[in-house]
């Protein structure tokens, strides 16, 4: 069991700022109103963070969304934990609605988030060919990387990245992390040494 120390307002500063960002980029519904085919890619969270049900709710709301564009339109998913796969490449979205479930046929590392690496391989999903949009469905925690930026330069670019941010009421999940290692330099072959991990989580739970 890991006990939650006073600091857990630490790791949620990441989650803040990213969901700022992607507030902000949300408010741009041009995408929602064309006429014309789109490029979608959506970029899923299926970190531990997360839980099945998040993600199954998150996947849901975004191909429903998804449902209501025009004939012709494609769409492409990422998914992501400590790094990110591409499940599915440019196929058509109307796929969609005989999929309840996400796809998981590509090999996933649940153990950490990596919504840095995840934007970085949507950006080179996206063709530059129709209207695109890239939808990111996240709880927000980061472990790895650093989202803040590239959001910033998507909006900046005028691509829109709208979000699903699902219900994090029961907590800002299970993230854990060690603070400090103390251990010797230096211990002779065979010898026994003493070594101190210092470890903090957002709240009381079990971890690997």
């Amino acid at each position: 069991m890991i006990t939650a120390r006073t600091k857990r307002w630490l790791p949620l500063t990441a989650r803040l700022a990213v969901a700022l960002l992607l507030t902000l980029a949300w408010w741009n519904p041009v995408w929602r109103s064309t006429q014309s085919p789109m490029n979608a890619v959506i970029v899923l969270d299926e970190s531990l963070s997360m839980g099945d049900d998040r993600v199954e709710s998150a996947w849901q709301t975004v191909t429903a969304t998804l449902a209501g564009l025009p004939p012709g339109s494609r769409y492409s998913l990422i998914r992501f934990g400590a790094d990110p796969v591409l499940q599915a490449n440019e196929r058509p979205v109307h796929e969609l609605a005989m999929q309840p479930l996400p796809p998981r046929t590509e090999e996933l590392d649940a153990t950490g988030s990596n919504i840095d690496a995840a934007l970085r391989l949507a950006g080179r999903a996206l063709k530059g060919e129709l209207p695109e949009v890239v939808l990111l469905a996240t709880d927000g925690g980061e472990t790895r990387g650093d989202a803040t930026t590239l959001l910033q330069h998507f909006r900046e670019a005028g691509l829109p990245v709208p979000f699903l941010m699902p219900d994090t009421a029961d907590g800002a999940g299970l993230d854990a992390g060690i603070d400090s290692l103390e251990a010797p330099s230096q211990v002779p072959f065979g010898a026994e040494a003493s070594v101190v991990l210092n470890i903090s989580s957002n709240r009381d739970g079990a971890a690997v």
